[in-house]
């Protein structure tokens, strides 16, 4: 659809006789917003949230609605690869959390959990950490298990990337537990804890295990959001690697290409998910015998890898070196 994705409230305010309410239409085009993030559809996510920001502003100063607006839409922009922006924009919502006075409890920790989940992606570990420890401390435990769980689970990635591997577990298996005990799971974080509990088996030298927890996080996803969602990408690619780990090589070539797929579709041909996706493809494919595949696949997936670090002006290069797992924490 392009240029001609409108927000259903947009048609639906020609259609007055008088101007809607600005509530009503947040109300609106936010509803939305959320289904397609949901659905993995982030370009027109993002419309729906900037369309929704521009009517945020006909609010009062202080309203709660601004800084939602402006942590969804950071949700979205880090979702497209677009991490500087992603950055401003949850700094945005903290500052505008912080102005806030009967609400600022209730919007700050997912405001700080926000920003350090793009800490996170910029291998910023010290500075996620920090904001991590400071969300923390905001919540009183057991109140809201769901933003909790979060909350471990982006200090488990933090332990991993700083290579504290029996640490991360431990707060991968805290996250789960709290998880399962919410009184409305979030399946996409569930399944996302038990891939990375399966990245930290094959730093384990357990690619069985691997394998089992790869599948048991795709059949998570798959009832409730459908075969082909974004969020599929790397578990289908983590299970080629672990698959090709085993040595199972031909069978791993099926997954990557599934896996390849998804990601080209959904994230578009120059997303650094992608480039993740088509590395561990090459990677399967080298071991399955298929060399040359391998090596186009790789030429693309640095080109878009040194795009993407100069865009987001990253301070690390992927590590897709050949000896070591390929899976990777998100």
């Amino acid at each position: 659809m392009g240029m001609f994705w409108f927000c259903f409230l947009v048609a639906a305010g020609l259609a007055t006789s008088s101007p809607p309410d600005p509530g009503d239409q947040w109300e609106l085009v936010v509803g939305e917003a959320r289904q397609h993030l949901r659905q993995g559809r982030y370009l027109e996510a993002e419309r729906c949230f900037r369309q929704a920001l521009r009517l945020s502003e006909a609010f009062e100063a202080g309203d709660a609605r601004l800084t939602v607006t402006l942590g969804e839409l950071a949700v979205t922009v880090r979702a497209l690869g677009r991490l500087r922006d992603a950055e401003r924009l949850f700094l945005q919502a903290v500052d505008s959390c912080e102005r806030l006075t009967n609400l600022a409890h209730v919007c700050l920790t997912p405001a700080l959990g926000g920003s350090a989940s793009v800490y996170v992606d910029l291998r910023q570990v010290g500075k996620a950490e920090t904001l991590l420890r400071r969300a923390l401390s905001t919540i009183t435990p057991g109140e809201n298990l769901e933003l909790e769980a979060r909350l471990h689970y982006y200090l488990a990635a933090v332990a991993y990337y700083d290579a504290r591997y029996e640490e991360a577990e431990r707060l991968i298996r805290r996250a789960l537990d709290l998880s399962e005990k919410a009184a409305k799971p979030d399946i996409p974080q569930q399944a996302a804890l038990l891939a990375n509990l399966a990245v930290l088996k094959l730093y384990q030298g357990d690619p069985s295990g691997a394998v089992e927890l790869f599948r048991k996080a795709i059949e998570t996803l798959e009832p409730a959001f459908g075969p082909v969602h974004p969020l599929l990408a790397k578990p289908w690619s983590n299970l080629a690697v672990a698959l090709s780990h085993l040595g199972r090589s031909q069978e791993a070539v099926g997954p990557a290409f599934k896996a390849k797929s998804i990601a080209e579709n959904a994230y578009g041909p120059e997303h650094f998910i992608t480039a993740r996706v088509l590395m561990q493809s090459a990677a399967v494919l080298r071991k399955a015998g298929r060399a040359g595949e391998a090596r186009r696949l790789e030429k693309r997936a640095q080109a878009i890898v040194a795009r993407h670090e100069s865009e987001n002006s990253l301070g690390y290069t992927l590590d897709f070196r050949p000896h070591r797992p390929q899976a990777r924490l998100k």
